[in-house]
């Protein structure tokens, strides 16, 4: 199986469908495995156009940041504990630059 049909599987999971009640306590696995499924295609993918090798990682940047903001936001969680470390963190916020350059000049 793969990604594409795991993220539609889980996608009819959450609609509800074929007499199932919705399960919304999914969203979270689905847009988790959008965002390393975009982070993987970056740099594998034999297909993606260079238009497309930006938006996947200003995707993989934005989500951080949300996630960054929502463990900051949380009193009973810290970014030591629930989140990414620093230099991985900043790493990401360089990507889309570096995909550009590698793509364009390289």
């Amino acid at each position: 199986m793969n990604v594409i049909r795991v993220q539609n599987c889980l996608q009819r999971l959450i609609d509800g469908d074929e007499g199932r009640r919705p399960d919304l306590s999914l969203n979270g696995t689905l847009t988790y495995l959008k965002v390393i499924w975009n982070y993987v295609e970056i740099f594998c993918s034999k297909v993606r156009t260079l238009y497309q090798r930006i938006v996947s990682p200003a995707l993989v940047v934005h989500f951080l940041g949300i996630w960054n903001n929502f463990v900051l936001r949380d009193p009973r969680l810290s970014l030591k504990k629930n989140f990414i470390s620093r230099e991985t963190y900043q790493d990401n916020h360089f990507m889309p630059f570096c995909c550009y350059v590698d793509k364009v000049h390289g």
